[in-house]
């Protein structure tokens, strides 16, 4: 099954565990031009919001469930996710 809409919005509708499979490319925060979605928050705002989705993709995946992410980046730019 597909779900077209906002990630967080959609995954908050679903029970926990209720996943098998978990496939995303988000948002890579460069500036790239998308029609509706700005793709240049403050560092520590995209962050937190990539937290928020994969704490939602943890809360939703089964125990034996996948998580594949697309991630893109720069040589200049080191990813790190807070943990609190």
């Amino acid at each position: 099954m597909f779900y077209l809409g906002d990630c967080l919005e959609g995954m908050k509708e679903l029970d926990d565990k209720s996943i098998d499979l978990v496939v995303t490319s988000p948002p890579y925060n460069l500036d790239i031009q998308y029609s509706k979605y700005k793709d240049k928050k403050p560092r520590e705002q995209y962050l937190g919001w990539l937290r928020d989705v994969f704490i939602e993709c943890k809360r939703i995946l089964m125990d034996d469930g996948h998580l594949f992410i697309n991630m893109g980046s720069v040589s200049n730019t080191h990813l790190t996710l807070p943990t609190s």
